[in-house]
């Protein structure tokens, strides 16, 4: 058994089992990450820098989208803006800059060439925006006079029409009454020979 008062005297042979205590320390120490000066935590450390990686690729991701929702937001106000609101540079330029530099031809746009917009623009006015002399003609279809010219146009010809068909109706009448009295002439004519 082991008995605490001997001691190893230094120089002597050391006790097997302290070597074995201290190995199994030292081997628990490499598998924890703990085999480092002061015991610091390499596992530690590697989790820490996989989970940073992880943060900063969801930065990047981040970044790349807010980048998209720029370069997307300058080319709808660069587009959308009237032609001779635009400052700086001609329209097709903004374009061009936007494009190939996304970050500073953004950001520049909004900065410089963005229209300054300090009155409200008109909105659309009852009646479609036309005053009512300039208004433009109603479509057919919605003009109550050109419905009203149909309906007469249509009552006109179905008269026509209808006047027509008796006319057919009275001449086919005065054929057949002409071929009876013929077949009777014929008839009379006939039985008297």
């Amino acid at each position: 058994m082991f008995d605490p008062g001997e001691s190893a005297t230094v120089g002597a042979t050391p006790d097997y089992r302290f070597w074995m205590a201290h190995e199994h320390t030292f081997l628990a120490w490499i598998r924890t990450g703990r085999a480092r000066t002061g015991g610091s935590n390499r596992h530690a450390r590697e989790s820490a820098a996989r989970g940073m990686m992880h943060a900063m690729g969801r930065l990047y991701m981040l970044l790349f989208a807010l980048e998209v929702l720029l370069v997307v937001l300058a080319l709808i106000s660069v587009l959308s803006a009237e032609d001779g609101d635009v400052r700086a540079l001609p329209r097709f330029v903004w374009i061009i800059l936007i494009l190939l530099f996304p970050i500073v031809g953004s950001i520049t746009y909004f900065a410089v060439g963005r229209p300054l917009t300090t009155a409200a623009r008109p909105g659309w006015r009852i009646g479609g925006g036309f005053p009512e002399a300039t208004r433009p003609p109603r479509a057919p279809d919605d003009d109550p006079a050109f419905l009203a010219s149909l309906e007469q146009k249509s009552r006109r010809e179905d008269q026509e029409m209808l006047r027509q068909w008796e006319a057919d109706l009275r001449r086919r009448e005065e054929e057949l009454r002409q071929e009876k009295l013929r077949e009777k002439k014929e008839d009379t004519t006939g039985s008297e020979a």
